[in-house]
C-alpha cells in the first residue's frame, strides 16, 4: 500500500499471497511501473529495510556513519509511523482485516473485492475527518493478516542484475537529501531528534 500524511491511501495491491515479498509486489505495480516511466516527477516513496532503494524509493540505511545519517534514518522511521497507524485504523475500522478473510484459489477475487472496498471506504472516511475507530478487545487479540510485516532486509551492496553503476543511482537521491537537507538541518541546530 502507498499511503499519504493523513493516512488516505493511494495505492493498493491485491491478487498476492502473504508469502510473496513486499518488492516481487512492488514491482510488479501500476504505481511502480508510473515511477519508473517519471510519471510522478521528482516525487519519492518512503520504503521500509524490505524494500531495494531507488531514484525514487528512499529506504533506511543499513549503517549509519554521521549525525546526517542518523536524523535522515530518524526522520524516516518517524514517517513511516503514519504508514502503522494508517494499518491499525484500517483494521479497526474493517476488522475482517485483523481476522483475516478465508479464502480459496476459487475466492481469490471475492478476497481482492473486500480489500480493495475497504480501502476506498476507508478513504471515504479520511476524506470525512471520520475520527479514528475505537479498539475493539473482541478482534484486538486475534491473529491474521499481518500487514505491519517489513517482510525480509534487502542487502544493498548485493541486488542480483544490479551493476555498479545503476547501484550508485539507486543511491543518488538517497545520498543528496542526506548531504544536503539532512546535513544543513544537523548545521543549523534545527534537529528535533536525538
Amino acid at each position: 500500500m502507498v499511503v499519504g500524511p493523513t493516512l488516505k491511501i493511494f495505492d493498493v495491491v491485491t491478487g498476492y499471497a502473504g508469502s510473496v515479498h513486499d518488492q516481487t509486489i512492488f514491482d510488479q505495480s501500476l504505481i511502480a511501473i508510473q515511477f519508473e516511466n517519471g510519471v510522478f516527477g521528482n516525487k519519492l516513496l518512503l520504503g521500509d529495510a524490505g524494500y531495494e532503494c531507488r531514484p525514487y524509493i528512499v529506504t533506511p540505511l543499513p549503517r549509519v556513519t554521521s549525525p546526517e545519517e542518523n536524523l535522515y534514518n530518524e526522520s524516516l522511521i518517524r514517517t513511516r509511523v503514519t504508514v502503522e497507524r494508517c494499518f491499525g485504523v484500517l483494521k479497526r475500522r474493517f476488522p475482517i482485516l485483523s481476522i483475516g478473510i478465508r479464502v480459496s484459489l476459487a475466492t481469490m477475487e471475492k478476497a481482492d473485492a473486500y480489500i480493495i472496498a475497504c480501502a476506498i471506504l476507508h478513504n471515504i472516511a479520511c476524506i470525512n475527518r471520520d475520527g479514528d475507530p475505537p479498539v475493539d478487545p473482541d478482534v484486538q487479540g486475534l491473529q491474521g493478516a499481518d500487514f505491519e510485516d517489513e517482510g525480509e532486509e534487502v542487502d544493498e551492496m548485493h541486488v542480483p542484475g544490479v551493476n555498479v553503476n545503476e547501484r550508485n543511482e539507486r543511491y543518488r537521491v538517497r545520498r543528496h537529501l542526506i548531504d544536503e537537507y539532512f546535513a544543513s538541518l544537523q548545521k543549523a541546530g534545527k534537529v528535533l531528534i536525538n
